[in-house]
């Protein structure tokens, strides 16, 4: 079903505000808590889906009443018009190439909304109202919790050209506001899993002392059998669930504050994008446990002090799985097309930590070499000719 949060004053789309934490109404400027729209939509759904039984058991009866028929019949459109259809552009696409797309009817103008089947919130092409597509986040796809954004666009943009400016060589249409302006928010999945880790862990702990005999300098090493068995417990341990985001990018940008964590509502989502998970916690397992078990490892390592050199001679690492949680983390993020080369940004949407690779401007790296050869050449014939 597709939903969008009306103002309960001017009936416009009302998005999330990442500074005060509330909905707020572009068009009048009204401002509500997510709990109160979250209710106020529930109260309009159960009145539509009375109206529609209502609707349905007149014309089994054959008491028809016009009015109730125009109410009922009007919700009985909406969930119509939400039914999602799948298919596939007419492009022959190999196996991994195959993409499924849905397409949706825009609730406040009626214009097609086309999605790919991860997709849960996006906008309408035609009206730019923000479309939540709630089917996408329910029942088991529903996430448990999750962290709202707290950093507004215009602050990301500002951070990110900041952070462009740190290249020197970075191609000048990149820092333009044409392309920061492309920033888009995005709610990514992760699941967050809690492991219970026992360690035992051996090594050669190694004390190396000199001396000095006549003319020789002693070198001694001794070895002691170091043992270590430890127990920690990692919990709420990160992994996005997106097969669309770069694994290694959204593990840099961590830490999140989880305690900023909120019980998932809807109307977070709104003037945002999202997606569901792509993968089950079972399928990200295997990349948390390999984690996780490094960092068991390194913490018995750590607990080993006052030897010049520590050789591991030996490790058991036992994980035991205790949780897994589905929620959504906010992050901004940047698209880059250069010289035929992609590139991305991504921004933590809670600290604004900011990761990836600044593309290089062949012009200006040929100009700087210039540059720098000709100050060689110059000194070079200072030297010569004094000399």
């Amino acid at each position: 079903m597709i939903l969008t949060y009306k103002c309960p004053g001017c009936a416009g789309a009302m998005n999330f505000n990442e500074s005060t934490g509330k909905m707020e109404c572009p068009f009048c400027g009204r401002s509500e808590t997510v709990e109160t729209m979250q209710q106020l939509y529930l109260e309009e759904e159960a009145k539509a889906e009375a109206a529609a039984a209502a609707a349905a058991g007149q014309m089994e009866t054959g008491h028809i009443e016009t009015v109730n028929i125009d109410v009922g019949m009007g919700a009985v459109d909406s969930v119509a018009a939400a039914t999602n259809i799948e298919h596939t552009d007419d492009r022959p696409h190999t196996e991994e190439e195959s993409i499924n797309l849905r397409v949706y009817t825009c609730s406040s103008c009626g214009g097609e909304i086309l999605t790919d089947d991860v997709t849960a919130a996006t906008f309408c092409s035609y009206c730019g109202n923000p479309t939540l597509i709630a089917e996408q986040l329910t029942g088991q796809k529903r996430p448990s919790r999750l962290i709202p954004f707290t950093i507004q666009k215009d602050r990301a943009i500002e951070a990110f050209r900041a952070w462009t400016h740190k290249g020197i060589l970075t191609p000048s249409t990149f820092r333009s506001k044409t392309n920061l302006e492309k920033t888009v928010g995005i709610y990514v999945p992760f699941w967050l899993f809690d492991y219970g880790v026992l360690v035992n862990y051996q090594a050669d702990g190694q004390i190396i002392s000199h001396e000095i005999r006549g003319e020789y300098r002693l070198t001694h090493t001794d070895h002691y059998d170091v043992h270590r068995k430890i127990h920690a417990e990692y919990d709420m341990v990160p992994a996005d669930a997106s097969k669309e985001m770069d694994d290694h990018m959204m593990d840099c940008l961590e830490p999140f504050n989880y305690s900023a964590m909120k019980e998932f509502e809807m109307p977070y989502l709104s003037g945002f994008y999202a997606e569901k998970n792509s993968y089950t916690d079972e399928e990200m397992a295997p990349r948390v446990k390999t984690r996780v078990a490094q960092y068991g490892e390194t913490h018995a390592r750590g607990t080993i002090k006052g030897y010049a050199n520590v050789i591991t001679k030996g490790k058991d690492i036992r994980m035991s799985l205790k949780k897994t949680e589905y929620v959504l983390l906010p992050v901004w993020i940047i698209n880059y097309e250069y010289k035929g080369e992609h590139y991305r940004f991504a921004m933590n949407g809670q600290t604004g930590k900011t990761v990836g690779v600044l593309p290089v401007s062949k012009a200006k790296a040929g100009i700087m070499f210039g540059s720098i050869m000709a100050v060689i050449w110059g000194l070079l014939t200072a030297f010569g000719g004094v000399f």
